[in-house]
């Protein structure tokens, strides 16, 4: 459906909330994370906020920029004055990433706003940052930057010929790739699967270490990369699940955890998200399925303390978070590992389990924190 157009004058309001978001032309909007963005234009309307997204390409002039607004059943594309919290959903890299970058800077120059959190560095960063806290780095998997094949073929003779790497800088699971080195007959075969740049999986073998590099470089394009251990955080029927926790803070400014699923990937896969064909559940069953009640208990307590802990230790490290996804592991010994730390988290796990509250919370939780930072003294 082709949004409406409509050119409306400011209102009284409590506050403007303006949720950045990429330009697609795919979808019922053109722009991405259109129903997450239909359901915080909702929500914010409930607390007398006016919500609206818009794009890098937004048109600004004096005290209105253009975007989209949900209202009675549609779209609809009008002015709005500028925003005085901006929620940045944005999801993009290339060209799109620095018209983000300048939107915000020449939005910074008319009107004085807040970003309703300020996001993490990338992955490295953040691992470097977790490793320093003692009651977090237990946790944390063996981490490194990938530099050469000759490095991952070193570390493939301590991790049993076998290791995982990631973008710094990924989502969703793209381009997670699995490495295996394997003899046959006497020589080295190198086994690799994945997800290319669009999550498709693919599987290759090769004969020689410098095919394997080469490929390797051809996905890789220049970008960093992570190398890690490949942890057996598979069911008993071989498919792959993690555990992801939401962290979001509420009206008071306090953080709270909205809930946790578990994410479970196809028999085989290598990665559990949603994205990439993941289905959800509740974390308690998976749990208590493959671990017995008693253990699920202790491995839900543990989660529950340790995901208490990360938020607001990371904030002191990169400035104000609203909201974080926490993603773990666990074993087959029941051991817990600490996967990924994600400050633009997804939410629809929580709708993919049929828990409606949680589901609801998730959206209005970021809605209730703008409110809360609109009665907060400037230099908050």
């Amino acid at each position: 459906m082709e949004p409406k157009s409509q050119s409306t004058p400011p209102s009284k309001r409590k506050g403007i909330l303006g949720i950045l978001v990429a330009a697609t032309p795919d979808g019922p909007a053109p722009f991405a994370e259109a129903g997450f963005a239909r359901r915080l234009c909702l929500a914010a309307s409930g607390h007398g906020l006016t919500a609206f997204a818009f794009t890098p390409q937004a048109e600004m002039e004096e005290d209105q920029i253009t975007g989209y607004t949900f209202r009675n059943g549609s779209w609809v594309h009008q002015s709005f004055p500028l925003p005085d919290v901006v929620y940045d959903r944005f999801f993009s890299s290339g060209s799109q990433k620095w018209e983000k970058r300048r939107q915000l800077a020449k939005l910074a120059e008319k009107h004085r706003f807040r970003l309703l959190g300020r996001g993490t560095a990338g992955k490295w960063i953040v691992y470097e940052a977790l490793r320093q806290n003692q009651e977090i780095s237990p946790y944390l998997p063996e981490t490194h930057k990938y530099k050469s094949f000759g490095q991952l073929r070193e570390l493939m003779s301590r991790w049993q010929g076998e290791l995982f790497l990631k973008p710094q800088f990924g989502t969703h699971g793209k381009l997670a790739l699995h490495l295996k080195e394997r003899k046959n007959s006497g020589h080295r075969v190198y086994l690799l699967t994945g997800r290319d740049v669009s999550n498709a999986v693919f599987q290759h073998r090769f004969i020689s270490a410098r095919d394997t590099a080469r490929y390797l470089e051809s996905l890789r394009k220049g970008k960093p990369f992570l190398v890690q251990p490949k942890l057996q955080l598979s069911t008993r029927a071989g498919e792959p699940f993690d555990i992801r926790v939401l962290m979001q803070k509420d009206q008071e400014g306090k953080w709270s955890m909205t809930g946790m699923a578990a994410r479970v990937g196809k028999a085989g896969s290598l990665t559990s998200n949603l994205h990439g064909g993941g289905k959800a559940c509740r974390a308690s069953q998976l749990l208590s399925r493959e671990f017995g009640p008693a253990a699920a208990r202790t491995v839900l307590a543990r989660l529950r303390q340790l995901s208490a802990v990360i938020p607001p230790y990371l904030e002191e490290r990169f400035g104000r978070l609203a909201e974080l996804g926490l993603d773990y592991g666990i074993d087959t010994e029941a051991r817990i590992w600490l996967l990924e730390v994600n400050s633009k988290p997804g939410r629809s796990a929580f709708c993919w389990i049929g828990d409606s509250s949680r589901a609801r919370k998730a959206v209005e939780n970021p809605v209730l924190y703008a409110c809360y930072l609109l009665k907060q003294p400037e230099t908050s």
